[in-house]
C-alpha cells in the first residue's frame, strides 16, 4: 500500500505542476531578500537559539497569524501541499474569525471552477445544505477524483457561517479558480495512450492545461481584486508564490523562470498580494534534472528541528525580517539553480502545524466515485495506478485504503 500512497503523492505533484515544466512564462529577474544567505545544510544546533527566541518572541497562533495577514492585504493566498488534512482544517476553522475579524468575503479554491459559481453561491447560501448539490460540485472537479473530504468541508463551513449571520449582512461567497476540462482525458492524450479517434480529437480541442495560471489570475481578478473585496486563496504551492518564479531547466542548467498565479499578480498589484505557505515537503531537483544525484532538501528538517527545541508549537510567522530569510537549500529544487534565492523570495509567511511525519491525510467521501464516473474514466484508473478495477466501489475501496495507509 505504500506503493499506492506513493502514486498518489505523485499525481498531487502532477496537479502542482501542471502547465509550468514543459512552457514556463517569462518572470521578472529575482532578487535576493537578504545579503549572506544561509545554506540550511550548515547549520548547527548551537544556533538554534537564535530562531527560537525570535519565534517566542514574534511568532502568532496559526489562525491569529492568518487573520493578520487578511486584515493587512486584500488576498491572502493559502499555498498547500495537496491532501493534507490539518491545513485544511485550519482553514476551516478561521472563516468565521477571517470574516468577522478580517472582512474577508471570498473564499476561492483551486479546486474548484469558475464555472461552477452559481452553483456555490447557491449552496453556500441555502436555507439548508444541500449535500447532493456539493458532491455534484465535487465531482466536477477536474481530475474527477478529488474525494478528500476536509477540502469539500470548507463549502459546509462557508454555508454554516452565512446561516448564522443578520438577514441582511454580507454573505460569504466561494468561488472556483479554475477552468472545466478533462485533466484525465489530457493526461492519457499527452501520454500517447488514446486511440479513439473522437476522444483524441476532444482532447485536442480543450482548452490549453499550459494556460492555467493565467486563466486563475483572470479567476481571482474577477472574483475578488476587481469588485475591491478582500479574499483568501487555497491553492497548490507551486501557484502561490508572489515573489519567486520557479526555475526551467534543461540538461542541469537554467534556461528561464516563469512566474505562477500570485507571482503575476504580485507583480501588477503589490503589497494587496501575500503569500503564507504551508510547512512541508520540497521538491527534489530531480523533477527538472533527472541526472541529479544529491541528498536532497534538507531545509524542511532543519524547520523542524528548529520546531522541535520549541515543542513543536503550531505558529505562524512571516519570513521576511526573521532569521529564517536568509536560508537557502541548494539541494532542493526550488533553490538549487538560483543561487541568488532565499526563503524569504520563496515564502513571505509560514505556517508550522506539526512535524511532516504526523500530518494526517485528508478522509475520503463514502462513495464518491460513482458508477457513472467509473465507465467514464476506468482506463485511466487502470493505466494511472497500475491495476484492474471491476466496478465503483473498488476505486472508491482504493483511494480510501491509500489514504489511511501511513
Amino acid at each position: 500500500m505504500q506503493a499506492v500512497s506513493g502514486r498518489l503523492f505523485a499525481l498531487a505533484v502532477a496537479v502542482l505542476l501542471a502547465g509550468s515544466l514543459a512552457f514556463p512564462q517569462e518572470s521578472k529577474p529575482i532578487v535576493a531578500a537578504n545579503a549572506g544567505l544561509v545554506e540550511a545544510s550548515s547549520v548547527t544546533p548551537e544556533a538554534f537559539p537564535i530562531y527560537v527566541n525570535w519565534l517566542n518572541k514574534n511568532g502568532k497562533a496559526p489562525i491569529a497569524y492568518m487573520v493578520e495577514k487578511a486584515k493587512q492585504h486584500q488576498v491572502v493566498f493559502l499555498g498547500e501541499y495537496h491532501m493534507k488534512s490539518d491545513f485544511l482544517q485550519l482553514l476551516n476553522r478561521a472563516i468565521p474569525e477571517l470574516y468577522r475579524a478580517a472582512g474577508v468575503r471570498v473564499i476561492a479554491l483551486e479546486v474548484c471552477n469558475a464555472e461552477d459559481d452559481q452553483k456555490l453561491t447557491k449552496l453556500v447560501n441555502g436555507s439548508s445544505y444541500d449535500r447532493a448539490l456539493a458532491l455534484e460540485i465535487a465531482r466536477s472537479e477536474n481530475w474527477e477524483i478529488w474525494g478528500y473530504k476536509d477540502y469539500w468541508d470548507i463549502l459546509e463551513a462557508a454555508w454554516r457561517l452565512n446561516h448564522s449571520l443578520p438577514k441582511k449582512a454580507e454573505r460569504m461567497r466561494v468561488i472556483g479558480v479554475d477552468k472545466r476540462m478533462d485533466f484525465q482525458l489530457d493526461s492519457l492524450w499527452r501520454s500517447k495512450l488514446l486511440t479513439d479517434e473522437a476522444l483524441i480529437e476532444k482532447a485536442k480541442n480543450q482548452p490549453d492545461i499550459y494556460k492555467r495560471d493565467d486563466w486563475m489570475v483572470q479567476a481571482i481578478e474577477d472574483g475578488i481584486i476587481r469588485p475591491g473585496l478582500k479574499g483568501v486563496v487555497l491553492i497548490g504551492m507551486n501557484h502561490s508564490f508572489t515573489k519567486y518564479a520557479q526555475p526551467s531547466v534543461k540538461e542541469g542548467k537554467l534556461t528561464k523562470t516563469w512566474a505562477r498565479t500570485a507571482n503575476v499578480l504580485h507583480q501588477k498589484y503589490g503589497d494587496k498580494i501575500f503569500q503564507i505557505a504551508a510547512h512541508g515537503e520540497q521538491m527534489r531537483p530531480e523533477v527538472a534534472d533527472p541526472s541529479y544525484k544529491g541528498t536532497g532538501p534538507v531545509l524542511p528538517d532543519l524547520i523542524e528541528k528548529i520546531m522541535a527545541a520549541r515543542g513543536n508549537q503550531p505558529v505562524g510567522f512571516d519570513v521576511e525580517g526573521s532569521p529564517f530569510a536568509r536560508l537557502r537549500d541548494s539541494d532542493s529544487y526550488y533553490f538549487r539553480w538560483q543561487p541568488e534565492v532565499s526563503l524569504a523570495d520563496v515564502n513571505q509567511g509560514l505556517i508550522f502545524l506539526k512535524p511532516m511525519k504526523d500530518l494526517a491525510s485528508t478522509p475520503w467521501v463514502d462513495g464518491f466515485i460513482s458508477e457513472e464516473m467509473f465507465k467514464k474514466s476506468k482506463v485511466y484508473y487502470e493505466t494511472t495506478y497500475q491495476r484492474k478495477f471491476n466496478n465503483a466501489k473498488e476505486v472508491d475501496d482504493f483511494f480510501k485504503a491509500a489514504l489511511a495507509t501511513p
